[in-house]
């Protein structure tokens, strides 16, 4: 909400902490990010190879939560947040069209945790189809349950956010008084305070990534088990055990190296918020970098799978890449689903 208070002190404050800052850096990161990100569903829906068929859709629908998490933050919302408190104010296109502070929030960080529970979608994805000897007797009636609940759960787990939010006005000073000086425009604009008390929303937020990091390191784990063990095995041809291990490094590497672009914003601000320390310019570039998260996502996957890669060369230089080996040209035919 917006408050006219009186600002007597003096801000200590440079470029980098400043919204004006902030919002520009946002906008150039998306207006880098909107071609590769058209180029990466064109790809991802017109040039997925056959054998990776099985993990198509659930890429799609990963990279799809992932440009709308950049776009409600580089556009919608331009957020200015206000750690070491849990507040903060909009500063995007969705202000100008007079939407309350806490909508916006709820819209980011919706985004935010569907992209972190269609991460985990895509690695259940993997191991459902490698680890197939055993799970389809056990598994595979109750998986799109399964999946179903942890969108639900990311919907609760905002909508009790949102009823625990504190009275705004009493939470807004307060945050005004923990601070320290800030830039006199940030004393006049729509601040939300989301918490007052974030003991509980730490222990939500510290237990919502303890589980979603052991599902992916449980299915991470028995996908490269089940690997090793049909590289000892005799009934399935080593060429095709080899085709499988190939695209498992490389899909791994592809969920992987973005995520890096979220850990270092959620370990600033998790120090942050610790050690109640405010710094408005690393603030700012935490959330520039996060906001990169897609743009790094979609490079990634580009490169790592070779036939992105081949054909975005074709695409880049307008010709054919060349003759491939017969080897290649074997494991490109072959209808495996990997």
């Amino acid at each position: 909400m917006t408050l006219e208070i009186n600002v007597s002190c003096i801000p200590n404050t440079g470029y980098l902490d400043t919204p004006k800052f902030l919002s520009f850096a946002l906008h150039l990161t998306t207006t880098i990010s909107t071609p590769v990100h058209i180029l990466g569903i064109y790809f991802l829906l017109f040039k997925t190879p056959v054998q990776m068929s099985s993990v198509k859709w659930q890429i799609v629908n990963l990279h799809s939560w992932i440009i709308l998490f950049d776009y409600s933050v580089g556009v919608l919302t331009v957020p200015v947040i206000l750690l070491p408190m849990f507040a903060g104010f909009p500063n995007g296109v969705l202000t100008y069209f007079k939407v309350p502070a806490v909508y916006q929030a709820v819209i980011v960080l919706t985004f935010l945790g569907y992209v972190i529970v269609s991460t985990v979608a895509v690695f259940e994805n993997r191991f459902y189809i490698i680890c197939n000897n055993w799970v389809y007797k056990n598994y595979t009636n109750s998986r799109q349950l399964w999946l179903l609940l942890h969108y639900i759960a990311v919907a609760l787990v905002l909508a009790l956010f949102c009823y625990l939010a504190p009275y705004q006005m009493t939470a807004v000073m307060d945050v005004y008084r923990n601070l320290p000086c800030l830039s006199e425009n940030m004393y006049h604009s729509d601040v939300f305070v989301l918490a007052d008390n974030h003991l509980f929303h730490l222990i939500i937020i510290v237990i919502f990534i303890m589980l979603t990091c052991f599902e992916i390191l449980l299915f991470v784990g028995c996908c490269i088990r089940d690997i090793f063990v049909r590289i000892k095995s005799t009934k399935m041809s080593q060429r095709t055990v080899q085709m499988q291990k190939t695209f498992f490094l490389a899909f791994l590497t592809q969920m992987t190296v973005p995520m890096f672009m979220l850990t270092f914003p959620f370990f600033y601000a998790w120090m942050a918020v610790i050690h109640s320390y405010h710094n408005q310019a690393m603030t700012n570039i935490a959330i520039i970098i996060s906001s990169l998260h897609g743009f790094v996502s979609t490079i990634v996957m580009l490169l790592v799978h070779r036939p992105y890669r081949e054909e975005l060369l074709r695409l880049v230089f307008r010709k054919s890449i060349g003759k491939v080996s017969h080897q290649s040209n074997f494991i490109e035919n072959r209808h495996v689903v990997l």
